[in-house]
């Protein structure tokens, strides 16, 4: 049996798939939003790309295309990934990232983080005004997506331009391709 570690997975029920042109990758979703991809005979982390800016659930791989992905998270959208990107776009803090998951995990993802993942969640779907910090009225989700520690930045939207359907690279240079 092989072990794939790395992500996180305590908020929400996270989508595993085997992908690639024999099956030969392993992907998931995690609650730190990154998409992360491992040989699947000896289960090391080949990529990790931000791939929502909250929890990411949900991996698909395309039916016909075995380099492709989708993903969903709490973002109100789903990505479409294609490693066209000419060189590794693999993060140079990815062993920063496994080992802050690790201790996220060890700890049992913090009944703090679930509970700001929760409100993050509710108050998405909800627009309620509040008083900001200078007296005025802003969205109460406005407000803790600028001012609470759980809100992240979103991760990348670029590729080198390369769009001619060239899906030889491996993982490691997984970039998307379109977004919404």
């Amino acid at each position: 049996m092989q072990v794939y570690k790395g992500h996180l997975n305590c908020d929400t029920v996270k989508g595993v798939t085997f992908f690639g042109p024999n099956d030969e990758f392993v992907a998931s979703g995690s609650d730190c939003g990154h998409c992360f991809i491992w040989d699947k005979h000896n289960a090391d982390v080949l990529q990790a790309f931000k791939a929502d800016k909250d929890i990411l659930n949900c991996i698909q791989p395309h039916p016909h295309e075995s380099m492709t992905l989708a993903t969903s998270g709490l973002d109100h959208n789903c990505k479409i990934w294609q490693p066209t990107a000419s060189h590794s776009t693999v993060p140079e803090d990815l062993d920063e990232i496994v080992e802050k998951n690790m201790r996220s995990l060890e700890a049992g993802g913090g009944w703090q983080q679930q509970a700001n993942r929760i409100l993050y969640a509710l108050l998405n779907d909800v627009d309620v005004m509040i008083e900001d910090d200078e007296g005025g009225r802003v969205s109460m989700f406005d407000y803790y997506s600028n001012n609470a520690r759980f809100a992240q930045g979103s991760g990348p939207e670029s590729s080198d331009g390369d769009t001619d359907g060239d899906v030889n690279n491996g993982p490691e240079a997984m970039m998307m391709e379109g977004a919404d």
